[in-house]
């Protein structure tokens, strides 16, 4: 099946657009609008913080082993390794 051009675009634009490219961009734009204002060691301070921040919530969202699911000694693929694949 051959996509139109259109459809092709609509689907690299979604693709850049994802949630993934723009918690890459943000810590950037953070530093660039942060060392224009205040200067360059709050600048890296500050999207460092904000890339630890965004790392955090990503990986809450993700989920993992529980504690609890590691103390009862389930066997992997634990619960919360088994969204987002």
């Amino acid at each position: 099946m051959v996509k139109s051009k259109g459809t092709e675009l609509l689907e690299e634009l979604k693709s850049v657009v994802s949630e993934k490219t723009v918690d890459a961009l943000l810590p950037p734009l953070v530093f660039v609008m942060v060392n224009s204002t205040v200067g360059l060691e709050a600048a890296a301070v500050s999207a460092v913080i904000f890339a630890l921040l965004i790392g955090f919530r990503r990986l809450r969202r993700l989920g993992g082993p529980g504690v609890e699911e590691y103390r009862a000694g389930k066997e992997p693929p634990w619960q919360g390794q088994t969204r987002g694949f």
